[in-house]
């Protein structure tokens, strides 16, 4: 994709933010989205020159099989901005069935400069948005004197949003020391020191702090390179063997590197000598469908990594827990105590004198840091941090957090008990987090990303997908009503996500939720469209809420408020709930009348796997947890096994029955696209087609209605590598 500049822009008496991606006019800050701002910057590099629409789709689409009426979508976007009307353009000079043409004045560049802030009392001070928006708004008015040094605020304060390469989480409430949390009036201004075309990921720092290895991607291929820091040139490690590397580890000599290598059904820990360039496997069953770190331990004496608990992919290798192992293969052991249902233990860090591991958690729609000893004895220590926390690193006596918080990303540091958070740089800062050894600099992923809702036509086997929202945070979870003339979604609001409904056919949109700090993960349609099934995420699992579609909350009863859900679907007949509880260790269904939402009916107490309610019948699809087999229980709940039908989701949870029609998100090329196999059930013929850039899973973040698939899609233009440096936390 087009990248974009670093610096400000200023056209006449408009200042465009490329950071911030907006444009700041006299009476107004309008917003860009990323796609808008990548336009309008292809067509002001080459003022005067007619740049033609295929042009334009290469550049900022590229690889993509986007229509002519996206573009014309996004133009126009551009010209509301810049307030330039087709009709009466001065900016933007439409040349017919070619292209377009900047025809405006010549824009010319603003240097950002260091800008001092006045230190505030924390209660009373700005989040870092607020600071840089007055800033900027400020720069429109001030004498062009001032431009350069009021803009590197804006800059050091925004920078471009980033996404998880899990699904976009939602944001957690702020954490309940967030009294004594330091926010420092200036932040230090992290350096590129990676910035090739396409993304580099999970970046490792050389025991003497000299070099960082990680993983470049680009052009479907993905390479292990290192990169000397101060000289900024990069070599290619070859790797033979179909696959691709991830989360390369130096060992403490700086003479190996460990990395896993991923292929379509097979995960193995492996180790490379550098100057022979031998490789050894060390150990497998890590999983090939999440994204995960591992570590080498400063002694050299044992790595750790994330493992599949349970065989096959029954759960989608949804239930990881964290392992060592000695360098040579031997003396594996489970250390990490996450073998429950849908509970993911990743990223761990091993501490400088290896006595402790500390990892992220996932479970229950929420993430945790989590402490515990190296060699798995005693008990685990969750660290009060209440923020999404994406990767952890240890720094000083402390760790490093890359999180989700109050802005889209922040790196913070924080002590183990969870006191002094103090915040190091935001936003867009992770989630490929690393720290130099000495503690003086970390690197850090900073990616471009924009999550929204796409649509796509079933009936034509030939056409392209259409975008249905246009904003620049996330948007997850598309459920289309049963009238196909309202999606409802989850989108990021302020921080937060919430329930939001779309109008279709006139583009209107409103929020209808408010849940925050809690987070909605899943929402369902009932049957007449009044009401939305909502998971929610709390700190002690998901729990059911009913929401009319006007924004009031129906009354859950106190003892069904207390379950611990997995998923909730409607009976074709809006008469019943149907929730899948956990308990004990296994998925029990349950049906709940409706709307008295009594009468707690056990529908099946063996342990069940995903399931589905279909919309035209009184028929319920379920899979077997521990198996791909799709069973469908008629109105008197007996079972019969669809043995012609071969559930290939992965992760297994990802398919659902609608009208008769099966379909599964499978996903692949390490979640950065998926493969939608769809197909009437009774027939057993599939359709297969490719979709770009699916956002990971949260809930089914896909669903099937009005003769169309609408799925949420995350595009990665770039992932740079980016070095910060860093004080010594004080102790």
């Amino acid at each position: 994709m087009t990248e974009l500049p670093m610096h400000s822009t200023r056209l006449d008496d408009l200042l465009i933010d490329w950071g911030r991606l907006v444009i700041v006019r006299r009476d107004a800050t309008v917003k860009l989205t990323p796609k808008a701002a990548a336009v309008l910057q292809r067509l002001l590099s080459q003022p005067d020159v007619t740049v033609t629409r295929q042009a334009l789709l290469d550049a900022v689409w590229p690889g993509t099989a986007s229509s002519d009426e996206v573009l014309t979508q996004v133009i126009a976007e551009v010209r509301r901005a810049l307030e330039d009307p087709a009709k009466d353009a001065h900016r933007i000079a439409t040349v017919p069935k070619l292209g377009y043409r900047w025809i405006g004045s010549v824009p010319r560049s603003d240097v950002r400069q260091p800008t001092m802030v006045p230190e505030m009392a924390d209660a009373d001070a700005p989040s870092p948005q607020d600071a840089a928006m007055r800033i900027a708004d400020a720069a429109a008015m001030r004498p062009r004197r001032w431009l350069p040094f009021v803009a590197l605020a804006a800059l050091v304060a925004i920078l471009i949003a980033l996404v998880f390469g899990r699904a976009q989480p939602t944001a957690s409430p702020a954490p309940s020391n967030a009294a004594t949390a330091r926010v420092p009036a200036t932040l230090p201004l992290p350096r590129p020191i990676a910035t090739e075309p396409g993304q580099d990921l999970d970046p490792a720092i050389s025991p003497d702090g000299r070099r960082v290895a990680y993983v470049h991607s680009s052009d479907a291929r993905a390479r292990l390179r290192l990169r000397t820091l101060d000289a900024l040139d990069y070599e290619d490690v070859e790797l033979d063997g179909e696959g691709r590397p991830s989360s390369p580890a130096w060992s403490p000599d700086g003479r190996q590197i460990a990395y896993l290598w991923l292929t379509a059904d097979r995960c193995e820990l492996r180790r490379i000598e550098l100057a022979s360039r031998a490789v050894r496997t060390i150990a497998d069953g890590c999983p090939t469908l999440m994204h995960s770190t591992i570590d080498w331990s400063p002694d050299g004496a044992f790595l750790v990594y994330s493992r599949s608990d349970l065989q096959g992919q029954a759960l989608g290798g949804r239930s990881v827990s964290i392992h060592r192992v000695a360098p040579d293969g031997s003396q594996a052991a489970r250390i990490s105590n996450s073998h429950h249902w849908m509970v993911v233990d990743a990223h761990p860090r091993v501490s400088a004198d290896a006595r402790e591991v500390a990892f992220v958690r996932d479970s229950d729609g929420q993430h945790h840091v989590i402490v515990l000893s190296s060699d798995g004895t005693g008990s685990e220590r969750e660290v009060p941090f209440q923020r999404w926390a994406y990767r952890v690193a240890w720094h000083g006596g402390g760790l490093m957090v890359a999180a989700h918080g109050t802005t889209l990303a922040e790196i913070w540091n924080v002590n183990i008990d969870g006191s002094n958070p103090t915040l190091l740089a935001a936003p867009a800062a992770g989630p490929g987090l690393a720290v130099a050894r000495d503690g003086t600099f970390t690197v850090f992923e900073q990616r471009v990303v924009d999550d929204n809702v796409w649509s796509l036509d079933l009936d034509r086997p030939d056409a392209a997908p259409v975008q249905v929202t246009r904003a620049t945070r996330s948007e997850l979870c598309p459920r289309i009503s049963p009238d196909g003339t309202t999606l409802a979604y989850l989108a990021d609001d302020g921080g937060t996500l919430e329930v939001t409904l779309s109008t279709l056919a006139s583009g209107e949109r409103r929020r209808i939720s408010h849940f925050a700090p809690q987070s909605p993960v899943d929402l369902r349609w009932s049957p007449t469209g009044r009401y939305l099934a909502v998971s929610v995420g709390t700190a002690s699992g998901k729990r059911l809420a009913i929401l009319s579609i006007d924004g009031s909350m129906l009354a859950v009863p106190e003892n069904v408020a207390a379950w611990r859900i997995q998923a909730v679907e409607w009976t074709h007949d809006e008469s019943h709930l149907l929730v899948a509880v956990e308990a004990g260790g296994r998925r029990e269904l349950h049906r709940l009348s409706f709307p008295a939402i009594t009468g707690d009916e056990l529908v099946i107490d063996l342990s069940i796997g995903a399931f589905a309610s279909a919309f035209d019948a009184p028929v319920i699809y379920l899979s077997d947890a521990h198996d791909d087999v799709l069973q469908r229980l008629d109105a008197n709940f007996e079972a019969t096994p669809l043995k012609a039908v071969h559930l290939r989701a992965v992760p297994s949870d990802q398919w659902l029955v609608r009208n008769g029609i099966l379909a599964q998100m499978i996903q692949i090329d390490r979640g950065a696209s998926a493969i939608l196999r769809y197909g009437e059930l009774e027939s057993g013929d599939a359709v297969e087609r490719r979709i770009a850039a699916p956002e990971p899973p949260l809930g089914r973040n896909f669903d099937l209605g009005a003769g169309k698939l609408w799925y949420s899609s995350r595009d990665f233009d770039n992932v740079d590598l980016e070095l910060l440096p860093l004080p010594l936390p004080a102790r």
